[in-house]
């Protein structure tokens, strides 16, 4: 009798525990699910490539959005087609392409062609000057000369207080190199080296012939006034042979 009453009250245990009602079930059976699905969908961390690099801070504009430099230049003889006063290619900063990046040196040392190949000029005396954008004059004019480049080096107007070293070709026009430097402030930012036509009554020579003569050339000033003449903001876009990208250290 006692082993019955003993088995009667396991019974009645077993009997007292609830099962689980549906809903826990089904909650238990999502969470497992989401779970399982998580663990599918993380990727093997064995086969992650590098962290991704943090983003630059550098607000400077990258390569891939400066305003366009062409390969070569030209400056047209305006109002009558197909003439050119100029060309210019090949430019080169401070040893490079079109593009130099600085930090702490604001003198940039540019090497560049000049074809000047004006039928349109006469007799005048022709500047290219070039500058930044920006820039309220040019900051050099870097030839100087008759109608077209190469040829015969020579004092034009000599004697006078105009009197400068010029080329004064009387066959076709030749390619040329000048070189020269220029400034840019220590501000980070990008700076468009420009060119553009003066007309003034004298101007300087920077090629290796000019240089080599011993003559000496102070840099004239006048002729740096040319760089609104006609032209209220100064060369645009268009007259883009070169930028300066300057970061400062410590920039961001």
């Amino acid at each position: 009798m006692r082993r019955l009453v003993v088995q009667n009250h396991m019974q009645s245990r077993q009997r007292s525990i609830p099962n689980p009602p549906g809903a826990l079930l089904f909650f238990l059976s999502a969470v497992a699910f989401a779970a399982v699905c998580a663990l599918q969908a993380a990727p093997d961390a064995r086969n992650e490539g590098p962290p991704n690099p943090p983003e630059p801070t550098d607000t400077v504009l990258p390569e891939t959005e400066l305003e366009k430099i062409p390969a070569e230049f030209t400056e047209v003889f305006g109002g009558s087609p197909g003439e050119i006063r100029y060309r210019v290619r090949n430019v080169r900063l401070n040893g490079g392409g079109r593009v130099a990046r600085v930090t702490d040196n604001p003198k940039i040392q540019v090497s560049m062609d000049i074809l000047h190949d004006c039928r349109q000029c006469g007799n005048a005396i022709n500047q290219v000057i070039v500058g930044l954008a920006g820039e309220e004059r040019a900051q050099l004019s870097v030839w100087n000369g008759k109608q077209r480049s190469g040829g015969e080096l020579r004092t034009v107007n000599p004697g006078s207080r105009v009197a400068c070293l010029a080329e004064d070709n009387r066959g076709p026009a030749e390619w040329v190199t000048v070189r020269f430097t220029i400034r840019v402030p220590k501000r980070a930012g990008v700076y468009y080296l420009r060119t553009r036509y003066a007309q003034d009554y004298r101007g300087n020579l920077y090629t290796e012939a000019a240089r080599a003569s011993g003559i000496e050339q102070p840099i004239y000033q006048d002729v740096l006034g040319w760089w609104k003449v006609d032209r209220p903001q100064g060369p645009d876009s268009t007259a883009n042979i070169g930028a300066i990208i300057v970061k400062v250290p410590g920039d961001r």
